[in-house]
């Protein structure tokens, strides 16, 4: 299985690495504030949005150890390359495609109010089914992502409305800048040309939960 960076211009090839290790702390911040959260209010939104996180997190790093198997293997000149290492390299894949859905799938189902562990185990495995059987798993990755980030991003537009504070706003604008690097993503797939301001749009998406989470920070002191 190809990795995503592998339509990457050489040149990007370490920077991709550490935006996504900076995605990966970001998530993991916002994790950590989210169960600290939880065990003060014991709130099942709190707890929620805490593994959503972590899963999202998790997805990353294990992205940033995808990518640097991937470079390995492409400035590799050697014609022969251990087994072991490309099963660690397809097992890095799936889990980072596994969890970047489940946390999706958390956000997703905090979005819309369920309750019900069913109602995510349900599509859990109807996203995991799809990236599986189709000839262009990365595509159908995409598009999945993007489906649940239309709908994560629509919440806290309305969101947005109804309190209209910068945190709000700056929540809002995040995911709607994951949803536009997704959609950019799937099309870099066939015009490579497109990866490199899908990552950017990542960034800004991750600088405005950064700055977002410090805003909440400092009202707290």
């Amino acid at each position: 299985m190809i990795s995503i960076i592998e339509i990457s211009p050489t040149w990007f090839y370490n920077y991709n690495i550490i935006l996504e290790m900076f995605f990966a702390v970001i998530s993991g911040l916002i994790s950590w504030f989210g169960a600290k959260a939880y065990r003060i209010t014991k709130k099942n939104e709190a707890k929620i949005l805490s593994r959503a996180f972590l899963f999202i997190s998790l997805s990353y790093l294990l992205e940033g150890v995808f990518s640097w198997l991937s470079i390995r293997e492409i400035l590799n000149k050697s014609s022969q390359i251990p087994w072991s290492y490309l099963l660690l390299r397809t097992t890095a894949i799936y889990s980072h495609k596994l969890f970047m859905l489940l946390g999706l799938i958390a956000l997703f189902i905090f979005t819309i109010k369920e309750k019900r562990k069913e109602v995510f185990i349900i599509l859990t495995a109807i996203s995991i089914l799809t990236i599986s059987f189709q000839n262009s798993c990365w595509m159908s990755f995409f598009l999945l992502n993007t489906i649940f980030l239309l709908f994560i991003s629509q919440y806290y537009l309305k969101n947005y409305m109804r309190r209209k504070n910068l945190a709000s706003l700056l929540t809002s604008c995040a995911f709607i800048l994951m949803t536009l690097a997704n959609i950019t993503l799937a099309i870099s797939i066939e015009n490579p040309i497109l990866y490199v301001p899908s990552q950017c749009l990542n960034l800004g998406a991750y600088t405005a939960l950064l700055t977002n989470l410090y805003i909440i920070l400092k009202a707290r002191k």
